[in-house]
């Protein structure tokens, strides 16, 4: 799921895979929270976020593994429960695509995205003018860690000391959970490289 604060709420959105996606809202992060309202009525879907541009306008990117792992983008009706089936459009595809975000940094939108390399999961990141593209090609953020249990899904956060990091869990666990961590995310040529940058300028 994706938590955000606009327009003077917080909005939580999530998706279970027979159901679809859902969302609510609340005035504060301690409730009362609104009834849940379904986004999506359908099965195969994970791994959605929203994203309000600066005009206001809201949009929606949320992964459907159950044809391929394709990665779809819809614009918010006005009440931000609401998608608009016209304005949906698949953005990516590759093996495991998912753990979707979208931002705007500096003005450029960043889709930022996990998919599968080999054997193990890596971050990864495609940036584009404008929200309907045209999309950079990919780059990747942070080399496969085995050791670590594969660090992905999460968001990118900047935190109180002004420095960015990456919120995220380990994508195998047991019966204890799975943990979740901060690394650090350092800046280069635009894209927010995950750990401590390789010369080849991944993390």
């Amino acid at each position: 799921g994706a938590i955000r604060h606009h327009a003077g709420r917080f909005w939580l959105y999530f998706g279970t895979p027979e159901e679809g996606y859902f969302m609510t809202s609340a005035a504060r992060p301690e409730g009362p929270w609104a009834p849940l309202r379904q986004v999506l009525r359908a099965p195969g879907w994970d791994d959605c976020a929203p994203f309000w541009d600066d005009d206001g306008k809201g949009y929606f990117v949320g992964t459907n593994f159950s044809d391929g792992y394709q990665i779809h983008l819809w614009e918010m009706a006005p009440d931000n429960a609401t998608l608009i089936p016209a304005s949906d459009r698949v953005i990516y595809q590759s093996r495991g695509s998912e753990a979707n975000k979208l931002y705007k940094f500096n003005g450029t939108y960043h889709h930022f995205f996990s998919e599968v390399q080999g054997d193990t999961r890596v971050m990864m990141m495609r940036r584009a003018p404008s929200i309907r593209g045209p999309w950079s090609a990919k780059r990747q953020l942070m080399h496969a860690d085995v050791g670590a249990m594969q660090p992905n899904q999460g968001a990118i956060v900047q935190g109180p000391d002004g420095n960015w990091y990456f919120f995220t869990h380990h994508g195998d666990g047991d019966w204890a959970g799975r943990a979740a961590s901060l690394l650090p995310v350092h800046w280069i040529d635009g894209w927010p490289v995950i750990g401590q940058p390789d010369r080849d300028g991944i993390g």
